[in-house]
């Protein structure tokens, strides 16, 4: 995901940029379904994009509001979350947070 302006997508343009992320979630990256997938970014078309690619390949989508610290997202056990797809302007904060990890 990027932090750049987003255009605007019609219908068929969200289908099929939505089937690619499903694919590379799942082809390259291992998705199964019931896994969890931590969504990180601001409200932008993308976002609904990587939502509902994530709905396709099975996966159970876990959305954050990107004002919320990343760290709630790791040290909680419930969020059980195995894949993180990340707006770019937030990916160090996310990665920090992962390592501090305990798990």
């Amino acid at each position: 995901m990027s932090a750049r302006a987003q255009p605007h997508l019609d219908y068929a343009e969200v289908l099929e940029r939505a089937n690619r992320v499903a694919n590379v979630l799942v082809s390259e990256m291992g998705l199964r379904s019931g896994n969890r997938v931590l969504l990180r970014a601001a409200n932008n078309p993308m976002l609904a994009v990587c939502w509902f690619a994530v709905l396709k390949a099975g996966g159970i989508a876990v959305s954050t509001c990107r004002c919320w610290p990343a760290r709630a997202f790791f040290g909680h056990r419930q969020a059980k979350v195995q894949f993180a797809l990340c707006d770019a302007a937030l990916a160090e904060e996310l990665e920090a947070a992962k390592a501090k990890s305990p798990d």
